[in-house]
């Protein structure tokens, strides 16, 4: 299904497809996470592989039927991203804040400290995922991620990479992508806007059409960042 030519077209669409599959995959499975990670693997490439594995760990946090997955645990709110293959561990820390910040009550600086806890190279994608949650619970809006993501500290910078991700990801016509990276500190400016870039690129599937979404997202001098975020998005990583 999701070979199909009007879902291939779209970089955007074709991982939710792949995406989607992976949730599939945890109901078809029993939520026997390990083998929903094994049919994942026997995808052709490896970035239907790794975008698949998101769809898994999604659906491992959030039941669709509302089970609660034994592959969750309570003294452990990284787990199971410590156990999992190396090629499984991105998407599992790119969302494991989210099955975090309900068990600290989202105090946003206890759910920090989660982060650091996460295996060293994987420390900053847990800040990422951070940033997504903390836009959604900012819904949407700058200032307010801003509060939140100068909770996590050293963090901040992955945090607002992973909040400007989420706002475009939600809708890619949404000009506070824009204002976020406007506002945020000047260190963190240049990585802002690669990250709007990063969702952009997925977006918009040629590069005149992504100039022209960065022409309208960034301004002139952010601009190059932004392009360079877009040129990403062949990789599993820029994936929404």
């Amino acid at each position: 299904m999701c070979s199909a030519s009007e879902i291939r077209a779209n970089a955007f669409t074709y991982y939710q497809c792949i995406h989607g599959l992976g949730h599939g995959l945890m109901l078809y499975t029993r939520y026997e996470l390990p083998d929903a990670l094994d049919l994942c693997h026997g995808l052709d490439t490896s970035y239907d592989q790794v975008s698949c594995t998101g769809g898994v760990f999604m659906e491992n946090q959030q039941s669709s039927y509302g089970l609660k997955s034994k592959w969750l645990r309570e003294d452990n709110l990284l787990y199971p991203c410590g156990i999992v293959e190396e090629a499984d561990k991105l998407y599992c820390y790119l969302l494991v804040t989210s099955q975090i910040l309900p068990r600290v009550d989202y105090d946003w600086k206890r759910a920090a400290d989660w982060c650091r806890r996460s295996e060293q190279t994987f420390v900053g994608i847990c800040f990422q995922s951070y940033g997504r949650d903390a836009s959604g619970v900012a819904r949407q809006e700058p200032a307010k991620i801003r509060d939140i993501c100068a909770q996590a500290g050293d963090g901040e910078r992955e945090c607002l990479f992973g909040a400007v991700r989420d706002i475009l990801n939600n809708d890619a016509a949404d000009l506070r992508g824009r204002r976020l990276c406007e506002t945020v500190t000047a260190a963190n400016r240049s990585y802002c806007f690669f990250g709007a870039g990063s969702i952009l690129g997925a977006v918009h599937g040629t590069e005149a059409a992504r100039a022209e979404a960065c022409t309208r997202f960034a301004p002139p001098r952010d601009r190059p960042d932004c392009v360079q975020g877009a040129a990403s998005t062949s990789s599993p990583a820029a994936a929404p």
